[in-house]
């Protein structure tokens, strides 16, 4: 199926989901924090989150029901991430677009599954249309 991981993040009720914040760094790449030493400098993105920014941590961050993934699983995952990831229309397979189901359902909270979810449903719907 093909599916525009270019598909910007903006729940049912206009709120924007924005890119993971970045730490702040000195020039020479040591990392700052707050006074109390701990909590680190971020600043936040002003940049909307894509569908393929949500796929690829969804794809490359460990869950718990990975205790068992072998390297070979993690390959695929890290390649499935980097190819979904670019953005724009990719051709996926119906076990990829459940893989990555599966791990948003389980990662994000509701308003975030639900976007990518109608993405994902959209494409499986237009193809039987095309079909017709």
């Amino acid at each position: 199926m093909k599916i525009d991981f270019s598909e910007k993040m903006i729940g049912f009720d206009g709120i924007k989901i924005y890119k993971d914040s970045t730490q702040v760094t000195t020039n020479a790449g040591k990392r700052l924090f707050l006074e109390d030493g701990m909590t680190p400098v971020m600043i936040p993105s002003e940049e909307i989150a894509t569908l393929g920014d949500i796929c690829k941590k969804a794809l490359l961050r460990l869950l718990l029901i990975d205790k068992d993934l072998d390297g070979e699983k993690k390959f695929e995952y890290s390649q499935l991430a980097e190819k979904v990831y670019k953005g724009g229309i990719c051709e996926v397979s119906a076990e990829e677009i459940a893989l990555m189901k599966g791990r948003i359902g389980i990662m994000f909270e509701p308003m975030i599954v639900g976007i990518c979810y109608k993405v994902f449903e959209s494409a499986n719907t237009n193809k039987v249309k095309d079909k017709k």
